[in-house]
């Protein structure tokens, strides 16, 4: 039985830290006991975390996927951010279990040494808390029995009501 779920990716604007230039991109990964049994079996990695790093790349024009993106896409969305950041923190929002975790993918081994904090989930949750919210992206998945693949549903969109950056912004919680 194939099944199609959608949820969003959030891009927002880049933070400077310590003279690092940081960009934040939060992933909603939707309740289905796929995602949940992916993430128990300790495949959280290759089978979610990879596939969006690809789609975050290939947006950013970074490497080449088997995404087809074309230069009117880019041409239409001339909003998504590449400020040459040094870290790109991609914030999974589990909601199948209530739960965040943070990836950072470095541009440069330097500031890996320099920022170890940098996949801590309290301190980038208190760097990103009031970040503005600069495009949202929707994330198509389809579920086909136990395998699932991610895509991009459309461009990128600067419509979104203050209730939906609410409700991810609350998973960012500061302590």
């Amino acid at each position: 039985m194939t099944e199609t779920l959608q949820s969003p990716i959030w891009i927002l604007e880049t933070t400077n830290y310590k003279g690092v230039g940081i960009a934040l991109v939060v992933v909603q990964i939707p309740n289905h006991i796929i995602f949940h049994m992916t993430d128990m079996a300790g495949n959280f990695d290759n089978g979610i975390i990879h596939p969006i790093q690809r789609i975050i790349f290939s947006l950013r024009g970074e490497i080449e996927s088997n995404i087809l993106i074309s230069k009117e896409f880019f041409d239409r969305c001339p909003e998504f951010p590449v400020n040459n950041e040094e870290i790109i923190l991609v914030n999974f929002q589990k909601n199948y279990c209530y739960s965040t975790r943070n990836v950072s993918f470095f541009r440069n081994e330097n500031v890996q040494k320099q920022l170890p904090e940098i996949s801590n989930n309290i301190w980038t949750n208190r760097i990103f808390k009031e970040a503005k919210v600069l495009m949202k992206y929707n994330l198509q998945i389809v579920v086909n029995n136990d395998r699932f693949d991610f895509q991009l549903d459309g461009t990128g969109t600067t419509n979104f009501t203050q209730t939906e950056i609410d409700d991810f912004k609350s998973k960012l919680m500061v302590h």
